[in-house]
């Protein structure tokens, strides 16, 4: 909170459980964002000329560099969660996805909207049909996978075809 009030940039070691490697990084922190009891830094990483999200749980040898520095004028939060699903921004493709979902499932996904672009587009004998605008990311892909046999996909087909490939791949390793 310190480097972001303060103009300061941050180094730090990142731990990526998905990649299995840590690696040291340095970066403009703008936003602390909590979700799903977990925080979050967002900042400007000027290697690869993005902004770029990391869990604080899996940064160590946090240091805050001593210079200041001249914060972008194109942050914009709103834009880059506008189409997510939890913290994972950025510029994946913007994506139509209409599913449906069946009770008790789906009496949960109308009290806690899977995002702010969600419908309801018809209600079925024993659940609903919802379109929402959002973004394809690995975090969407296990919200869905969540809800188990009471979900369709009923578009788009490559997020069909994607969710194949997870329980494929889950199987496999449990078989």
């Amino acid at each position: 909170y310190h480097a972001i009030a303060n103009d300061h940039p941050i180094s730090f070691v990142y731990d990526n459980i998905y990649k299995q490697e840590h690696r040291e990084f340095s970066m403009v922190p703008y936003l602390l964002k909590e979700n799903r009891n977990k925080w979050y830094v967002l900042g400007w990483y000027e290697k690869h000329q993005t902004y770029l999200t990391f869990a604080l749980d899996r940064m160590s040898k946090v240091l805050i560099g001593n210079t200041l520095v001249k914060k972008r004028k194109d942050f914009d939060p709103e834009a880059i969660f506008k189409h997510s699903t939890g913290i994972m921004g950025g510029n994946n493709e913007l994506m139509e996805m209409v599913i449906e979902v069946t009770e008790p499932i789906c009496v949960l996904l109308e009290k806690h909207p899977m995002h702010p672009s969600q419908q309801t587009v018809k209600q079925l004998k024993d659940g609903i049909r919802v379109s929402m605008q959002v973004i394809n990311s690995p975090e969407l892909i296990s919200q869905l996978l969540s809800f188990g046999k009471h979900l369709t996909i009923v578009k788009p087909a490559s997020l069909r075809k994607k969710l194949r490939e997870e329980l494929e791949q889950m199987l496999n390793r449990n078989s």
